[in-house]
Parts: C-alpha cells; structure tokens; sequence
C-alpha cells in the first residue's frame, strides 16, 4: 500500500509529464512568421534562382580566371556541389588538379553559397 505522500507525488509527476506533451504538441503547431513563409515560397518556386545564377556565373569567371572563363560554364549548386560544364576532357582534368583553390576562391566571392565541392562535366557551351 502506498502512503499519501507518494500518490501526491506520482500524480504531480503524471500531471508535469502530461502538461509537457501538451506543451510540445501546442509549440510543434505555432503558426510560421511571415519572414520565413515568404523565404520558403520563393526557395521552393524558385524566384531567386535566376539571381543567384548570375551572381555564381560572375564568381565562377572570376576564380577561374580568363584563360578557362570562355570554355568553362557554372550549373546547378546541389548540395554544396557545384557542378561545371567544360569544354574538354584536358580542361577538365587541368581545372580538377585546381579543384581546391577554386573552392577557397568561390567561398570567398560568394559565402552565401557555400560551395564546397565542385564536378567537372565534359558538355557544349550554349
């Protein structure tokens, strides 16, 4: 048989642990700030893409410099994987070897992007 005091005891502990689900189940459905409803909206349709896109083709020009600028061309950013479509198999080869400079240079024009990794594609430039 169990004292007083110990039913008051587990029945507080029962009552916090329910007032604690509560409390998650409530705070899991507050409803988003608008800052970041429109930050998602435009992230999933895509709205600041095009922006983007031409800010990282500048970068990339830049970090690659004029020799490779013209036969090289920046895609899609996945995942901090940027890939590059190049020319040649050669370009391709020579810009791998350059693989961890671009890196360092490319996050230092564009932080906000977070590259950390680059692929090398042989492709036409369009």
């Amino acid at each position: 048989m169990t004292s007083p005091d110990q039913q008051l005891t587990e029945t507080l502990a029962e009552l916090n642990r329910r007032r604690e689900l509560a409390q998650k189940r409530f705070h899991g459905r507050q409803p988003k700030g608008l800052k970041r409803v429109m930050g998602d909206l435009i992230t999933k349709r895509g709205y600041g893409k095009p922006q983007t896109e031409g800010r990282m083709a500048e970068a990339w020009a830049a970090a690659v410099g004029p020799n490779f600028a013209p036969r090289s061309r920046a895609g899609k950013l996945w995942r901090g994987r940027l890939e590059i479509t190049v020319t040649s198999s050669v370009m391709m080869q020579e810009l791998d070897h350059q693989k961890k400079r671009l890196v360092e240079r490319l996050a230092e024009l564009l932080p906000e992007a977070g590259v950390k990794d680059l692929r090398f594609r042989v492709g036409r430039m369009s």
